[in-house]
């Protein structure tokens, strides 16, 4: 009955969130740093503004999206206050509406002093991210290419982010996100990203995406030392004679065979600087970050070969933070927090609103013929029917162009003697490379087990709709090809 009770519930968390519609323009003072976060457009007037380390200067409409708060601040503007509007009514106007909202309310206002008018969805917060007095000194310094490592919940993506933020002022910055699990951008992949603004203003250009298909590098590490080469190679292609930045994200593994696997990215990136992180309200995380500065240096067990000469700069990080603030960073680390982080990225990029139900959802189901298709798992090819329903059949691929360019995350629901049924949000349109990892799975749900009746029992459509075209058939079809009980195995979503 327990069980029943879960799932009821949680078919009430699958309903999509209606937001209320917000025509108003707020007007907020920027008298004094403010703490927001949200997504929304704003417009700053009568000053520049500093937005997580980036100055805007240009007068316009700009989109925020950041679910952590960032902190607002005013800058001296070099240019008089009477500008302002002149200089809005000359910006490039992409929504009509929100553009003549944020008009009126200027025309409104007539407001002198410094403030932003914002227009959406918006939450202010009495803190944010603290920068401390070590970290400000690294932000202080340029250097072209920065490894940053160090445990989980050490602060490593938010010190990259907002270092990138400083050389954006200056540059184009380029990020090669290494951690499979807790991936800045999407999970299981060597991610290389060119930014032109802040992850907070804009999304960043993808250059180059390798799927590893592996949370955990060790199940796949050569096809991860292969895609975090070709990755660093499109880099030194894309910034030739430039210079641009790099700044390289690294999973949270730093003991024992972890070790073995950051001497490895250190061999093939040779970095300028590797920026070990710590918290100093966690003395594990200490403890880790200075047997580091030991280990790394020493040869490592795959290449047999001294670490790649870079200078090590361990900075251990003495915020003071709060109670809240303490208890979002434990909550943070917990692993089934971690998880869903990384499931929800998943669910993104397949149109989904989340990864329950996978095989019921709404999605848009796509046929594709078997000879348009190259199916790959690792340095190995499937021309068999029967072996590519069997490796593929409830799990996740990547699929890729016939030039080797990602186009997306799929789903493989069935395979037939002539198609393969995929929820996508790829327009199939060409011919694919389809690839996945030997130990990629996604079928496992905390509540195990379950049988069709179940779902069509419980789960109506009111709540998902169930796609009639299936009809289970392919519960069935996988009964057929390897002789097992027709169920699904739910339990890590």
């Amino acid at each position: 009955m327990n069980i029943l009770k879960k799932i009821t519930k949680r078919k009430k968390n699958l309903k999509q969130q209606v937001k209320p519609q917000i025509d108003i323009v707020h007007s907020i003072s920027l008298t004094d740093s403010l703490y927001i976060s949200g997504d929304f457009y704003f417009v700053h007037l009568n000053c520049d503004i500093l937005i997580d380390q980036y100055i805007i200067k240009e007068v316009g409409i700009n989109h925020f999206k950041s679910d952590k708060p960032l902190q607002f601040t005013q800058c001296k503007s070099e240019f008089p206050n009477q500008e302002f509007l002149n200089r809005f009514q000359k910006s490039q106007i992409e929504d009509q509406v929100i553009y003549q909202h944020f008009f009126d309310k200027m025309i409104k206002d007539q407001n002198d002093q410094p403030h932003i008018l914002i227009y959406g969805f918006y939450k202010t917060h009495e803190q944010g991210i603290i920068v401390s007095e070590q970290k400000q000194e690294f932000y202080d310094k340029e250097y072209k290419s920065v490894l940053i490592l160090g445990d989980k919940g050490s602060g490593k993506t938010t010190t990259l982010l907002q270092y990138s933020n400083i050389l954006l002022n200056k540059s184009i910055v380029y990020i090669l996100d290494c951690d499979l699990g807790q991936s800045i951008f999407l999970p299981g992949f060597i991610n290389l990203m060119k930014l032109n603004k802040p992850l907070f203003l804009q999304e960043a250009q993808v250059i180059y995406q390798g799927f590893v298909g592996e949370f955990a590098i060790q199940n796949n590490i050569s096809q991860f030392l292969y895609h975090l080469s070709e990755a660093y190679s499109n880099y030194n292609q894309c910034q030739l004679l430039r210079d641009f930045p790099l700044l390289i994200n690294t999973p949270g593994h730093v003991s024992n065979y972890g070790i073995t696997i950051l001497q490895e990215i250190i061999n093939t990136i040779q970095p300028q600087i590797t920026l070990i992180l710590a918290q100093y309200i966690f003395p594990q995380q200490v403890k880790r970050a200075e047997a580091l500065m030991y280990s790394l240096p020493q040869e490592s067990f795959i290449s047999q070969t001294q670490t790649a000469k870079t200078q090590y700069k361990l900075l251990v990080d003495d915020s003071q933070y709060t109670e809240q603030q303490l208890e979002e960073i434990n909550h943070n680390m917990k692993p089934q927090q971690r998880k869903l982080n990384r499931y929800n990225k998943i669910a993104q990029n397949l149109g989904l609103i989340n990864l329950n139900y996978l095989t019921l959802c709404n999605s848009d189901q796509k046929e594709i013929l078997i000879q348009d298709c190259t199916f790959s798992i690792g340095a190995q090819n499937f021309e068999d029917i029967i072996s590519i329903g069997r490796v593929f059949c409830l799990n996740l691929v990547a699929i890729y162009n016939q030039q080797q360019v990602f186009l997306g995350l799929g789903y493989i629901a069935d395979v037939d003697q002539t198609k393969v049924y995929i929820i996508t949000m790829v327009d199939i349109c060409q011919k694919l490379i389809i690839t996945k990892s030997k130990h990629y799975e996604i079928s496992h749900d905390q509540y195990g087990d379950l049988s069709i009746d179940d779902y069509t029992e419980f789960i109506d459509q009111n709540s998902i709709q169930i796609q009639q075209n299936i009809q289970f058939p392919f519960l069935q079809l996988k009964q057929d090809r390897l002789h097992k009980q027709s169920s699904i195995n739910r339990r890590q979503f």
